[in-house]
């Protein structure tokens, strides 16, 4: 059936959200959505991931990589060659694309 559509008029707006300017005409919510602060959610990522080994680069460029097979043994950076056990793109949607597809896929 989908998600349940709750209407609501100025005073309960402002009761969920006191921040909200006064003259609301009415809003809709649905229970079963989520929102979250982006930038909360990457950086508790960060934190449990650093706590876990991972290790992060601010300000390196990543320009290549060395592979053996379809396993990246080195990247290349503006910073020079990082040999890691594990690598995680985190480039954005094209990057399967733009990343895996170009130097892997043959």
């Amino acid at each position: 059936t989908g998600p349940q559509p709750r209407f609501l008029d100025e005073v309960e707006i402002r009761d969920l959200v006191p921040q909200v300017r006064p003259g609301m005409a009415g809003g809709v919510k649905f229970s079963e959505d989520a929102h979250l602060d982006p930038n909360a959610f990457v950086l508790g990522l960060a934190r449990a991931a650093g706590r876990n080994g991972a290790a992060f680069f601010d300000g390196t460029e990543a320009i290549g990589f060395e592979t053996a097979g379809r396993k990246i043994t080195a990247v290349r950076t503006t910073r020079g060659d990082i040999h890691p056990n594990h690598v995680v793109l985190a480039t954005g949607a094209r990057s399967v694309h733009d990343v895996i597809w170009t130097p892997f896929g043959s």
